[in-house]
């Protein structure tokens, strides 16, 4: 089915005639097309090159081309033919769509039976025009996946018999003051501020950043009765939708097994199994006989969430009848049972999220480093004797620690101070995690301990802003203490920010320390060395707490980006990550594009304090300008 928007021209023809089931009949429009990203199926006899949204008849009903799989059966014109290639192109090209004058709308294209419209309904749609000034925003992490979405949107609005009022194919606004908004928001909810709608779609909720949650559904502040859905696949146990899942009520959906005597819980994993073992159908692992996968409901398990209307439902593959009884899709889920590793059925197939996603390090990778002794007080005369060439305090400040509005994140402030050995090993020094948000006492602790292991200079984030950081600074000097604002992943790894900003804050590329931090992590030469597995471990265990997902970048093209686990903290590791920047400048990792802002990094950790410092080879041209090789070049510190 075309969309108004992929219509580049129209042509009325009248001496035209086109093969149907039907025999010939009369081609009424022809649309010629904007360029589409095709797909090519061949069978036996007949090949296509189609949209990936066309339309092809099976002896099941109509399917996307762009869902055909080698081995399916579509209809041509010499019959059932089985798909012996079903690929995506990769090519966008200008195609032609037709209506023709027949009831059934179909007929066939190079041979394969195809058709010209579908429409389904959407909740979106229906409550928009049933409810005035029903406002509703879609939000999914990746662009592709929006633009799925809205075209699926689309093809159902084109169908629907009601005003369709002003729109494209991103936002819709109608007549009776409703309106549908689509966005997508991996890490930051810059697209959807200053909005205001009553409900919120939160799609593939599984790799969205938990970070950005409560300031999506800021959007819905003046709501009297706003409505948030959650949904997707909860692939792993540490994401948004997996601890919104154990959060709900936690609804199973449970079928009447054929013999009535017992209930088939579709949540659980050896039922699962059992019910799906067949080439057939679902089957009741009682009986034998296919199941009737609609004869059942939901058990709610968390009562006290479904008293408050925070309500889930799990709905695996299996029990949904448009899957259930086609016997192609059911084909694919069988196979896909059978092949594919466990753990990705359960995922995939069932819905059930599994052990932890993948991460960049391990936890055999981190009890590695534990190497160092935990005797704080022979630690604290080393540092006081000039043993570590440089101390670094890092700070990470806890935001709180319940974040009601999304019921995952526990936050605390954490202080890590490291130690740059002589072997340019950076030494994991101390490690405490403070509770509560009383940050003058905080700040007073944090400052002690510092000039306790003799620190140099102080590394905090600027999460909570003005007012925690000057505790600190009425403590220790402000030129010792640098203030870190984490930004994406296309800035320089350390530079000014843009802007207004206070004194000795900086820029940090998110990913860029994350991704070096990880890697030193790695190395098979330790880079990186802590106290005992015992006294680390609940600090360490921090740094597993954050995993890679792809980015679109403002540019088209992808990059990839950290975000953290839905439901554990991840202080710790930034603690660190703040301390380790400074670090691995002072050992003379290129990170500062910005000769003033060098120059100025240098002065402070080269300076008194630092004991026993080796300042490592600068660049060139700043070598130059030290020493003056540039009268017309001022340094400003």
């Amino acid at each position: 089915m075309l969309l108004q928007s992929e219509i580049a021209e129209e042509y009325n023809v009248s001496d035209t005639q086109v093969l149907t089931p039907n025999g010939w009949r009369k081609v009424n429009k022809v649309y010629k097309t904007i360029p589409l990203e095709t797909v090519r199926i061949v069978t036996s006899s007949c090949e296509l090159i189609c949209s990936l949204h066309h339309l092809i008849k099976t002896p099941y009903g109509w399917v996307h081309a762009y869902t055909l799989c080698q081995g399916d059966i579509v209809l041509t014109e010499n019959g059932s033919e089985a798909v012996l290639i079903a690929e995506e192109t990769g090519e966008m090209e200008e195609l032609y769509d037709i209506t023709v004058d027949d009831p059934s709308g179909e007929f066939y294209s190079n041979g394969i039976l195809s058709h010209n419209s579908t429409t389904f309904a959407a909740r979106q749609l229906i409550l928009s025009h049933l409810l005035p000034n029903y406002k509703s925003l879609y939000v999914c992490p990746q662009h592709d996946q929006l633009k799925t979405y809205a075209r699926r949107l689309a093809e159902m609005e084109a169908a629907f018999r009601f005003d369709n009022g002003k729109q494209n194919l991103y936002n819709k606004v109608y007549e009776d003051g409703s309106a549908i908004d689509l966005n997508y928001c991996l890490t930051t909810a810059n697209a959807v501020r200053g909005k205001s709608v009553i409900e919120v779609l939160l799609d593939e909720a599984q790799g969205i950043n938990p970070d950005i949650v409560p300031e999506l559904l800021y959007v819905q502040t003046t709501a009297q009765y706003p409505s948030t859905i959650f949904a997707g696949t909860a692939l792993s146990i540490d994401t948004l939708l997996e601890a919104k899942w154990q959060a709900s009520s936690m609804g199973m959906w449970h079928i009447r097994a054929m013999d009535d005597a017992h209930w088939l819980n579709m949540y659980d994993k050896d039922t699962l199994l059992k019910v799906c073992d067949n080439p057939q159908g679902p089957t009741c692992p009682y009986t034998g006989k296919l199941l009737d996968v609609t004869r059942g409901c939901y058990v709610h398990a968390n009562q006290k969430a479904m008293a408050i209307n925070e309500i889930g439902i799990h709905v695996p593959q299996c029990i949904i009848p448009d899957l259930a009884y086609n016997p192609i899709q059911w084909g694919k889920i069988y196979k896909k049972i059978q092949d594919d590793d466990f753990n990705k059925v359960l995922q995939e197939c069932f819905g059930i999220a599994v052990a932890e996603g993948s991460r960049e390090i391990t936890e055999q990778d981190l009890q590695r480093l534990c190497v160092l002794t935990d005797n704080h007080e022979e630690i604290k005369k080393k540092c006081r004797n000039g043993y570590y060439r440089l101390i670094v305090s890092g700070c990470d400040w806890g935001g709180s620690d319940y974040n009601q509005a999304i019921q995952t994140k526990t936050s605390y402030t954490v202080h890590c101070i490291i130690g740059v050995a002589p072997d340019d090993v950076i030494d994991i020094l101390y490690y405490k995690r403070y509770s509560g948000m009383d940050y003058r006492d905080i700040a007073e602790e944090i400052a002690n301990t510092h000039k306790a292991y003799n620190g140099h200079v102080v590394a905090s984030d600027f999460g909570v802003g003005l007012a925690y950081n000057t505790e600190l600074r009425n403590r220790i000097p402000y030129d010792r203490h640098f203030i870190m604002n984490y930004v994406g992943q296309a800035a320089a790894p350390l530079a000014t920010p843009k802007g207004q900003h206070m004194i000795n804050q900086l820029a940090l590329n998110r990913t860029e320390a994350l991704t070096n931090v990880f890697k030193d992590v790695k190395d098979p030469h330790l880079k990186i060395r802590a106290g005992s597995w015992g006294y680390t471990s609940s600090y360490l265990l921090d740094w597993l707490n954050m995993y890679r997902v792809p980015v679109d970048l403002p540019s088209g093209q992808t990059a990839f980006k950290y975000i953290r686990s839905a439901t554990k903290a991840d202080d710790a590791l930034h603690a660190f990550t703040f301390a380790y920047v400074l670090a691995k400048f002072f050992l003379g990792v290129p990170l500062v594009n910005d000769l003033a802002l060098e120059q100025r990094l240098r002065s402070v950790l080269y300076g008194p304090g630092a004991a026993g410092v080796m300042a490592p080879r600068s660049s060139p041209e700043l070598d130059r300008l030290l020493r003056g090789g540039d009268p017309n070049y001022v340094i400003s510190l």
